[in-house]
């Protein structure tokens, strides 16, 4: 039973985690920041944007995965797969300067 439809969704939001990563990385080398986030306020976004990703994105894959295991029709699964389009919008809303406030 293929399970491209997951492995579509799964290389997306992994593209999409790398990034979320390439972005606390870049800013604690600029801040020269290692453990914890000394009260940096873009870091906390950063850090809690890539929280709440891997926060949600594996349970939704796995749901998606054993779904298509089961045999749930392609249709359903895009539907699901709407995940995607959430975690982008989620990043972005979290990305942008003023929406979180510590």
């Amino acid at each position: 039973m293929p399970v491209h439809i997951t492995a579509m969704f799964t290389a997306v939001l992994a593209l999409l985690q790398i990034y979320c990563t390439f972005k606390v990385v870049r800013r604690r080398r600029a801040q020269r920041i290692s453990p914890g986030d000394t009260d940096d306020k873009e870091l906390q976004k950063r850090i809690r944007t890539h929280g709440n990703f891997i926060e949600t994105v594996p349970m939704a894959l796995l749901i998606l995965l054993i779904n298509k295991l089961q045999g749930l029709p392609a249709t359903w699964l895009y539907t699901m797969g709407a995940l995607v389009i959430g975690r982008i919008e989620h990043f972005i809303a979290l990305t942008q300067k003023g929406t979180i406030q510590f």
